[in-house]
């Protein structure tokens, strides 16, 4: 076998290991269908009340989706809702199994980029056991969200075509797609259109200050307003929605920002601190006096220092020039934040900020620092290697010259090849301990969620036996138990529509 043979074989193997990541998305979802599993029981709670007096039992009534508000029930729930009805009796682990598949969809997009980017283990890693973590147990096991895991996927495809048009690699259509995909978010997105809107609109301002050779400037605008028309249609469809809110304040926003600068500042940086360390991770560390309030708002502002670097180390290090694809993430999950405070100040809770409902929000943001951080660690390294190889060169060449010159030219190179490898040093030092923060704080998480799995479980279990003795429950009981707070009378209601069709927890 020849040398250029065996480099060719040697090459094919190497990117059909690659294409191998394409299965981590698929085994971390069957780990979060093994958390789903064994800390549910298939019984209808919370907002399935709603949604059961709204929609049950006829899911094809024309009068609850002929209705101005649409956009806003958002629209691919009532074909989910229907087969759900139709061949799973109302199943709440029908929904629950959506969610996992939409975070299988949007992690197979960053494993797609994973794989162009030839990314090694210490990046794949922590950007996997993100993307999987249980920090958003509340959203998996609540199945209403599903389709927003689904949008999340469809946000994840638009940002990896869009990476392939940046970067002169585009597929067929691509450049299609960038107009088609926003339009489809209408079926599916809901609210979440807000921040996916304001991240690509953002991204085209920035490609045609950047005028990348590989992106037609001429369409720029056209893909901004395919994105624009979208979202003011979605709002236009949101004025005419009702919405229900146990325990908001009627208060402004600026009336907050003026009254209120503690809770503003305490609520983002407890949403940031959320992202290392679970919602519910933080609660116990509090309560246990392990960690105090004022320890968990250094954390988020350390987070948020941490973003400014991913800036910063985005175009320090020449990121900007090869790919867009993790500061869109980053942008994404930035507004996200900021789109979080503006929906839930009315509270005036600041802990609202780190709950597991927004952790599927807060990801994007999350992958993007990660994927910055891993490949400014590559470049680091390639730089303090870099620096021994030029040194190393220096030396020989040096050798050739008169005992004077090559003392002082050694000084010269000794001293300038120090500083650049200490600076190269301290970038992958920095980048490493981010990669590992965030990996062991994940993990952490993932421990403490599953040691609650079977207490969650037994809650389930004993919701379960109290909705089919719903009959003899009190206001307050129905109230408590099913964590629905908007009268009594809509649980019973609720109840009596799967009790008299025989589903879920009714079922034979």
């Amino acid at each position: 076998m020849n040398k250029h043979s065996y480099k060719n074989r040697s090459r094919k193997r190497v990117g059909e290991c690659r294409k191998g990541l394409l299965l981590l998305p698929f085994i971390g979802g069957l780990f979060l269908l093994w958390y789903v599993l064994h800390a549910t029981v298939d019984v209808v709670y919370s907002d399935y009340i709603r949604i059961i007096n709204s929609y049950l039992p006829d899911t094809l009534d024309p009068k609850t989706f002929f209705v101005p508000d649409i956009l806003t029930r958002i629209p691919i729930n009532y074909p989910l809702r229907w087969i759900n009805v139709t061949f799973f009796g109302y199943s709440v682990l029908f929904d629950r199994v959506f969610c996992i598949l939409g975070c299988v969809l949007l992690m197979c997009s960053v494993a797609q980029y994973l794989i162009r980017e030839r990314s090694s283990i210490l990046i794949i890693l922590p950007v996997m056991l993100v993307g999987f973590s249980l920090d958003k147990w509340e959203m998996l096991i609540n199945g209403t969200g599903c389709v927003h895991f689904l949008s999340y996927g469809l946000f994840f495809y638009h940002y990896l075509v869009l990476e392939r048009v940046f970067t002169g690699t585009q597929k067929p259509g691509d450049e299609r797609r960038l107009c088609l995909l926003p339009w489809l978010s209408l079926l599916v997105a809901g609210p979440y259109i807000a921040q996916y809107t304001a991240t690509l609109l953002v991204a085209y301002g920035y490609l045609a200050f950047l005028r990348n050779r590989n992106v037609d400037s001429r369409r720029l605008p056209w893909y901004g307003l395919c994105a624009l028309v979208p979202l003011m249609l979605y709002y236009m469809s949101n004025a005419a929605a009702t919405f229900e809110h146990t325990g908001a304040q009627d208060i402004g926003l600026l009336e907050t920002l003026q009254q209120y600068p503690g809770f503003s500042l305490h609520f983002l940086l407890n949403g940031f601190a959320s992202t290392l360390l679970s919602g519910s991770v933080l609660e116990d560390l509090l309560a246990a006096g392990t960690l105090t309030y004022p320890m968990v708002y250094l954390l988020g502002a350390l987070v948020i220092l941490l973003y400014a670097s991913a800036v910063l180390l985005y175009f320090r290090t020449g990121q900007y020039r090869r790919t867009i694809f993790p500061m869109l993430l980053l942008v994404s999950g930035a507004g996200s934040h900021v789109l979080v405070f503006l929906s839930r100040y009315i509270f005036l809770t600041e802990t609202y900020a780190w709950q597991s409902r927004y952790g599927l929000q807060y990801l994007p943001g999350t992958l993007g620092l990660l994927l910055i951080y891993g490949a400014a660690f590559s470049h680091f390294r390639k730089q303090y290697l870099s620096v021994h190889t030029k040194q190393g060169d220096a030396v020989r060449t040096s050798g050739e010259a008169s005992p004077v010159n090559r003392g002082r030219a050694q000084k010269v190179q000794t001293s300038s090849g120090q500083r650049h490898a200490l600076g190269a040093l301290l970038g992958m030092g920095l980048s490493l301990v981010v990669l590992l923060s965030f990996t062991a704080g994940n993990c952490y998480t993932d421990k403490h969620e599953i040691d609650m799995m079977p207490f969650r479980k037994m809650y389930f279990a004993s919701m379960a036996d109290a909705a089919r003795d719903y009959e003899n429950l009190s206001d307050d009981e129905l109230n408590l138990i099913f964590e629905y707070h908007h009268g009594p009378n809509r649980v019973r209601h609720a109840m009596d529509i799967l009790k008299e069709n025989q589903w879920n927890v009714f079922r034979a």
